[in-house]
Order: structure tokens, then sequence, then C-alpha cells
């Protein structure tokens, strides 16, 4: 518990010390604390889980910078996530499909030889997707998502609570959170199954989101 406070302590003074029409650097404003508490720990148990550093608390150096979009939670399994790092001179990538260990006699003869050595870390079982010829290069991956405004997305706003007496059900769907580390600074936020028809921030998102499933499973071994 002691870890979550310092790290929300190190992340939220960046965003206050931004001006009004800039990136708000750290977790959403609108984010209760142990909503912060809980994502940071969610991250790092599954940067963890893909043998990576957790980018909340990993600076890196001037000039180089780091996304990660990761599916977090869906109806359907397995997840994608993708890693990419620019660091100033060229930008290289990694995806990898993800589950929990728990799943894995669900999910491995599902994929049969598409994933034929997955590697298990602390409850988590990855199986890392290759790049074939067809795909983006990731310089021009990251220029798509740099042009869909990957760093300036505002992130899901709370919705306006339900009228006393109903309740609202979201259904199937899936989370999607991305990460950003530039440098120093870091900042993070989710979306919830976006699409294309609700406004720009979120058609952005799913454009962002589609990018990366197919980065991930194009990769595999038909």
């Amino acid at each position: 518990m002691r870890l979550a406070v310092a790290l929300i302590c190190l992340i939220a003074p960046t965003v206050r010390a931004q001006t009004a029409d800039s990136v708000a650097w750290g977790l959403p404003a609108w984010w209760a604390a142990d909503e912060q508490t809980q994502f940071l720990a969610r991250e790092a148990r599954a940067a963890a889980g893909l043998g990576l550093a957790p980018l909340a608390t990993t600076p890196l150096p001037e000039g180089v910078r780091e996304i990660r979009v990761r599916q977090t939670s869906s109806t359907r399994i397995p997840l994608i996530a993708l890693r990419l790092v620019d660091d100033g001179t060229a930008v290289s990538d990694t995806a990898w499909l993800w589950w929990s260990s728990l799943s894995d006699s669900l999910v491995i003869p599902m994929l049969g030889s598409r994933c034929a050595v997955p590697t298990r870390r602390d409850g988590m079982t990855t199986c890392p997707s290759g790049r074939s010829a067809t795909m983006l290069s990731p310089a021009a991956l990251l220029a798509r998502f740099d042009a869909l405004r990957i760093g300036l997305l505002s992130g899901e706003v709370p919705q306006e609570p339900p009228a006393p007496g109903t309740l609202r059900i979201r259904g199937d769907g899936e989370t999607i959170a991305v990460e950003i580390r530039d440098g120093a600074r870091y900042r993070a936020y989710t979306y919830w199954s976006p699409r294309d028809d609700r406004g720009a921030d979120e058609a952005a998102m799913a454009a962002i989101y589609d990018l990366s499933r197919m980065r991930t499973w194009s990769g595999l071994p038909q």
C-alpha cells in the first residue's frame, strides 16, 4: 500500500504543474485515489508478466519515448499488448497475446501451432507475435499513432450517474489502456470499447486499438 501511495505522489504533482492548454501528464484527474492505485498496480503486474519494467516508475533518457497499448479486460481471450519504443534514431515494436495462466488449458489448444512456446511469468502467459513483411514498419505504425493524437487523447471521461432507481449495465466489451513515457514524463488513460461514433477522441482510440490488434494477430503463424 505504501508503494502504491508513493507512486501516486510521484505522478500527481506532474499533472498539477501543467498549464491548462497542455497535455495532462500523469493519470486522469477524475480518477479517484483508489482507481489510480489499482491501475498502477495492475500495469506493474502486467509489465512483469511481459518481462518489462513498469513504465510508470521507469523514466527514460531525454528524447526517448515509449508507448504501450494493452487490452486489460474483455469477455474474450486472449488479449493483446503492444509496445513501441522510439529512441530518437530508430523505432522498434513488440507485440504479444496474453492471458491469465489459469486459462492455459483453454487458450493454448485454441491457438495451436500459432503459439508454439508460450512464456509464463507471475501468473500471466504470453505468446510473442512476430512481424510479417506486409505489416506497417514500426516507424510507420508510430506515425499513424501520432497522426491519431495518441499522446493528446483525453481518455474515457466519467459517465453521468444513472437516474435514481435505475441501473446502468454495460454488457460485453473490453477495456484498453494506453501508457506513454516521454523521457521523465508519464501519462496513462483508458477507454472502454471505443467506437468511432462517439466523438473525435474515442474514434481515434478505436483506430489505435484496431491497428494494435492487427499488428498482434497478423504477426502470428497461420
